[in-house]
C-alpha cells in the first residue's frame, strides 16, 4: 500500500513538473513570435495597493503593433486621486526589445508606443514563466503606473 501511494504521488509530482515546463515553452514561444495577450487584473496606485480590475482591460501585440486599454491612470497634478479615464493605444512599436532571462526563466520587454494624439508611452513588461506579467508604464509627462495580469494561453 505504502509503494503505491508512492508511486501514485511521484506521478503527480511528475506530471505537474511536465506540465508547468509545457506552460513555460508555450509561453516563451508566444513572447518570442510577439503575438499574444495580457488581460489585466490589478492597477498599483501608489506601487503598494493592488485595485482590482473587474472589467475586460488587455495588452495586446501582434506583429509590431500594439493594442491596449489601461483602466485608471493616476493624475500627477493630484497623485492620491485616480482618474477614470482609460488610456487606449493602437499603435505601431518604437524601440521593441524582449530579452530572455534563461537563469530565473522570466522575460523582460521594453517598447513604445503612442496613442492618437501622438503622446507617446513606455512600456515595461516582465512575463513570468508561469504567464503571471507586470506591466509598467510611463507617459509623457513621467507619471508612471503598475499594472498585472496574465498572458493569455
Amino acid at each position: 500500500m505504502k509503494k503505491l501511494l508512492l508511486i501514485c504521488l511521484s506521478i503527480f509530482c511528475f506530471g505537474n513538473i511536465f506540465a508547468q515546463k509545457n506552460n513555460s515553452e508555450r509561453i516563451s514561444a508566444l513572447v518570442e513570435s510577439k503575438n499574444f495577450r495580457i488581460n489585466i487584473l490589478n492597477v498599483y496606485h501608489e506601487k503598494t495597493t493592488p485595485l482590482p480590475v473587474y472589467s475586460t482591460h488587455y495588452l495586446e501585440i501582434k506583429d509590431d503593433k500594439v493594442i491596449a486599454d489601461f483602466p485608471y491612470f493616476v493624475r500627477k497634478d493630484r497623485p492620491t486621486e485616480i482618474s477614470a479615464n482609460n488610456i487606449p493605444l493602437d499603435s505601431e512599436i518604437f524601440k521593441y526589445k524582449a530579452k530572455h532571462n534563461t537563469k530565473k526563466g522570466y522575460w523582460l520587454i521594453n517598447f513604445s508606443a503612442k496613442n492618437k494624439k501622438g503622446a507617446e508611452y513606455k512600456l515595461l513588461i516582465v512575463v513570468q514563466p508561469n504567464g503571471y506579467c507586470v506591466i509598467d508604464v510611463a507617459s509623457p509627462k513621467k507619471t508612471k503606473v503598475r499594472y498585472d495580469g496574465q498572458i493569455k494561453l
